[in-house]
């Protein structure tokens, strides 16, 4: 499990290696500006992550072969008395099963994205895919998809102080586990889809947000 000091929700949302971070950013021969940028939406993807409406997208419906579950939320309380390094109460999001896919056979993506963002990052593997978007008008305006094995996907553990959670029910009984960032106004969903654990990052707003999430779908 991953414990996290800063207040941005990049950091809350997962431990990388700063070196990955590096080679990734000049590899993508960007500004300085944008490279700092690109550095903290890989990060916030990386862990266990507009106005334009988002179009409906006819999502697959084929059966799962893992087993759909919830995104557990736990409490821990501050515990510094008794020597534990926990400053504040923290708040963990752990998968309830790990019955899932082996391996990522169906790579899944946004529908759609919003009008003017632009693709910087992208990595499939066997064990994740991952996307990363920014305006291309306010390059602080960033949405950031991420699809991972059940069994890869590491517990989050938030402050309770600077993090609010909400869960949130789609007209078709999908669970969604919402954490906004009350610092940065910037949230994270994640999802047990069944096979994959999803995860959606944003700094737009809730309802754009939650369109992006409920209108995923499989791409190959």
């Amino acid at each position: 499990m991953n414990k996290f000091d800063e207040f941005t929700l990049v950091d809350a949302i997962g431990n990388i290696d700063d070196q990955f971070v590096v080679e990734r950013v000049e590899k993508m021969k960007i500004t300085h500006t944008k490279r700092k940028v690109v550095a903290a939406i890989i990060a916030a993807s990386l862990a266990v992550v507009a106005t334009v409406s988002v179009g409906a997208a006819v999502i697959n419906k084929k059966e799962n072969k893992g087993t759909k579950g919830k995104i557990n939320v736990v409490t821990k309380a501050d515990d510094t008395e008794n020597g534990t390094d926990t400053e504040n109460d923290k708040i963990i999001l752990e998968v309830e099963n790990n019955d899932g896919a082996e391996c990522i056979e169906d790579v899944y993506s946004f529908a759609e994205i919003p009008d003017g963002f632009i693709l910087l990052f992208s990595e499939i593997t066997e064990s994740h895919n991952l996307e990363h978007y920014v305006d291309s008008l306010n390059e602080q305006s960033y949405i950031a998809f991420g699809q991972y094995l059940k069994e890869n996907y590491h517990d989050v553990e938030l402050d309770a102080e600077i993090f609010t959670i909400e869960t949130y029910v789609d007209d078709e009984g999908n669970e969604y586990t919402v954490a906004k960032n009350n610092v940065h106004n910037d949230m994270a969903v994640v999802w047990d889809h069944g096979d994959y654990v999803f995860t959606v990052n944003s700094s737009l707003d809730f309802d754009t947000t939650m369109e992006l999430c409920k209108n995923v779908c499989k791409k190959n």
